[in-house]
């Protein structure tokens, strides 16, 4: 599987890049991709499904990502009981359970984005561990499906911890995505 940076630096609309990375480096993976798609000029989402928004956004200036190209939905926060921020930046989404509002903020927070656009998922990983495996490939499905309507590109981050999740991943790709891997500290 080609790696990660590789793909980015060629990303094109409708490309749909999954992810896989070790469970410890999904932040840091979907950060350092957030850090280079602005740094192209694209606008994107970033969907955090494990780190709050504030923490989020700290990591992602440090890595020198351009965070006013950049819309958030914060779907970790209300599950650990952090306040939220107030910012017309993020969207603030009750946690991995809520599949539909998850989709809704997407589609709206691109609505507010011009150019090239992308959206990140930092794990779809989180979904599933709430979610059935059923309704996750579901939102694969429709996710996918929504990045392809409305042409742009996106990143959906799947963590592992012992051996990736050749099932989910073959299912996904078969959505339209392309799998990548992601060196980190278990594959490089």
């Amino acid at each position: 599987m080609p790696l990660l940076s590789d793909k980015l630096q060629r990303l094109q609309k409708d490309d749909l890049l999954l992810a896989n990375v070790y469970a410890e480096d999904v932040t840091d993976a979907a950060v350092a991709a957030a850090a280079t798609l602005t740094s192209q000029g694209l606008s994107g989402v970033y969907v955090s499904l494990s780190k709050d928004y504030l923490s989020i956004s700290v990591q992602l200036e440090v890595a020198g990502a351009d965070v006013s190209r950049l819309k958030f939905i914060d779907a970790a926060s209300r599950v650990y009981g952090i306040a939220p921020v107030e910012s017309e930046e993020v969207t603030y989404i009750d946690g991995p359970l809520a599949i539909e509002p998850i989709l809704g903020a997407v589609a709206s927070s691109l609505w507010g984005l011009k150019g090239r656009r992308f959206v990140i998922l930092d794990s779809l990983t989180a979904i599933l561990l709430y979610n059935t495996p059923e309704k996750t490939l579901a939102f694969g499905d429709r996710l996918a499906a929504l990045l392809k309507k409305e042409g742009v590109a996106g990143v959906i981050v799947l963590a592992y911890q012992d051996s990736i999740n050749e099932e989910l991943v073959h299912k996904l790709e078969v959505s339209g995505g392309e799998a990548v891997i992601v060196k980190g500290r278990r594959t490089g």
